[in-house]
Parts: C-alpha cells; structure tokens; sequence
C-alpha cells in the first residue's frame, strides 16, 4: 500500500466535512467504543472542534487532566501522537474500526465496530477510506452523490 502521512490522513477527514459542520470525539453511549464524527453545529458533544485534531485533542486533554490530576499546559499535539492515541484506545470493545458515511446522513463517521470489514489498525483503516474513495471517483454513480451532498 501506498505511505501516507499522518497530516495527510487528518486532512482528508477534514476535506469530508461539509462546510458548515463541525467533527465531535465522544465515547459510545452503548460502551461500544469511541467514535468521530460530522455534525451540524445544533448537536451538544463535549469534545467538538472545526477539525479532527481539535475535537480529538480535547479528548486527550482531558483524559490526562483527570487521570493525573494535573492539567495538561500543550497547546498542540503532532498528528502523529493524535493517531496513536486513537489507536491506544482501541480494544475496549472489539480492537477494529472503520471510517464509513453514516446510515443516518449526518456525514462521516470514524469508530470503532464489529463490522466485519473493520481492521485493527487506525492508519490502515484511514487509507483503506482513502483508496476506496480514489476507486470510487470515476464512478458516474459517486459523481452524482457529490456533486448532489455538496450542492444540498
């Protein structure tokens, strides 16, 4: 498979985002996990931001902040640290996750899930989004749905 950057991993996910909405880091009221996902600016997540290493850093931030006590004084972390972090996190329900348009039409959604085409690995699963996506382009069928979510 291709190397990708971590940085260009996280900006896809913000390429996605439609204009407008804004991406949200919270763990799964079901105890199935955490997720990331696009929402309209109306939703109350506590983790949000204008991109995914916003949201997602305060996420860290504030998991650090209660487990040592302490507050976490970084303004910023690499893209690198972001990923790990996710990838840490999996585990607690099934050690796989995916990124996928949600069933609901709400946008993109990154989580992890039983789904069997779901992997072990964050970066793998980010890439596996981004190559679909490039074999998808061509597809008059893509095409149309693009042109008619963004025109919406």
């Amino acid at each position: 498979m291709i190397e990708i950057s971590d940085k260009k991993m996280l900006d896809w996910f913000d390429k996605k985002t439609m204009p407008g909405n804004r991406i949200a880091f919270y763990w799964s009221s079901t105890d199935r996990g955490w997720r990331i996902m696009e929402f309209k600016n109306n939703s109350n997540f506590i983790f949000t931001g204008d991109t995914i290493r916003e949201a997602v850093f305060k996420a860290m931030r504030t998991e650090h902040d209660e487990f040592h006590g302490e507050h976490l004084f970084l303004n910023k972390v690499s893209d690198k640290e972001i990923l790990d972090w996710l990838q840490e996190k999996l585990g607690n329900y099934t050690g796989k996750c995916m990124w996928r348009m949600s069933s609901l039409g709400t946008g993109w959604i990154f989580h992890e899930t039983s789904r069997p085409d779901a992997v072990t690995n964050v970066r793998t699963a980010i890439k596996k989004a981004m190559k679909k996506e490039m074999l998808n382009l061509n597809s008059p069928n893509y095409r149309y749905k693009f042109i008619r979510r963004n025109n919406e």
